[in-house]
């Protein structure tokens, strides 16, 4: 697949893209990944895509299966595995912060820099940003969720974090009873329990909060319960909640 230099994905990170986990040939909640690849295009002005050219092929039972849209072109590409995700991550701030009515915050755009640099910017697996507000947004690479007395909170959309698939599951999905709204980062050092989600490492604990030189250990008891059963729905197709989809 060749890139024209002018389209504006390349020149501007004018773009967008779904990455989709496949487990055992099944492209994991494909519909809502559909969804939330139509409202970025809406918001960027990108033509709707017609995803009915994107096919899983013979012997792409297990991988990364990522869409992509601008507004020359749509394409898929394919990695045939993943890094085997860990048991668990460490978790400390970012420098950088996130604008939090930006393109780059609320969707997957193809201008991915600052994600990317606020991931290399520490030495844990994943970091927190805040936004404008010093309120916080999201993970470098996913949503961010905590839990207080059995209740688990995450950040509103407004605040600069994306609407993602796993985040969407957690809300709707779970049966657990989730607080959406802004946030500061007193309310996350409270936390019994921390974890980060996205479509790849799915519901994702924190074990350890790094801030300041200090080290917080956390529990992952109500996290490692919605772990089991998102891949108990997941080895299960999501069948028994979602309308069942044409294959491609």
């Amino acid at each position: 697949m060749t890139l024209d230099p002018w389209n504006e994905g390349v020149r501007f990170g004018r773009g967008i893209f779904e990455t989709i986990k496949v487990q055992d040939g099944k492209a994991i909640l494909k519909d809502w990944h559909l969804e939330s690849l139509t409202r970025a295009c809406e918001a960027l002005g990108i033509q709707a895509v017609d995803i009915s050219k994107f096919h899983l092929k013979p012997g792409m039972e297990n991988g990364i299966w990522r869409w992509f849209a601008t507004r020359e072109k749509s394409w898929d590409l394919w990695t045939f595995s993943a890094n085997k995700a860990k048991e668990f991550y460490t978790l400390s701030l970012s420098p950088f912060y996130v604008n939090s009515t930006a393109w780059d915050a609320l969707y997957k755009t193809m201008s991915y820099l600052l994600h990317v640099q606020a991931r290399e910017s520490v030495e844990t697996d994943e970091c927190i940003l805040l936004n404008e507000r010093h309120e916080i947004a999201s993970a470098s690479m996913g949503n961010i969720f905590w839990v207080k007395d059995g209740v688990t909170y995450t950040p509103d959309i407004s605040c600069g974090c994306r609407a993602g698939v796993t985040r969407r599951w957690v809300i709707e999905k779970s049966d657990q009873k989730v607080e959406i709204g802004a946030w500061f980062l007193e309310d996350l050092e409270q936390a019994d329990e921390v974890f980060v989600s996205n479509s790849l490492i799915g519901i994702m604990p924190v074990a350890e909060w790094q801030r300041k030189g200090r080290v917080t250990s956390l529990r992952n008891k109500l996290t490692s319960t919605l772990r089991d059963k998102y891949h108990e729905q997941l080895s299960n197709g999501f069948s028994s909640f979602l309308p069942k989809y044409e294959d491609f």
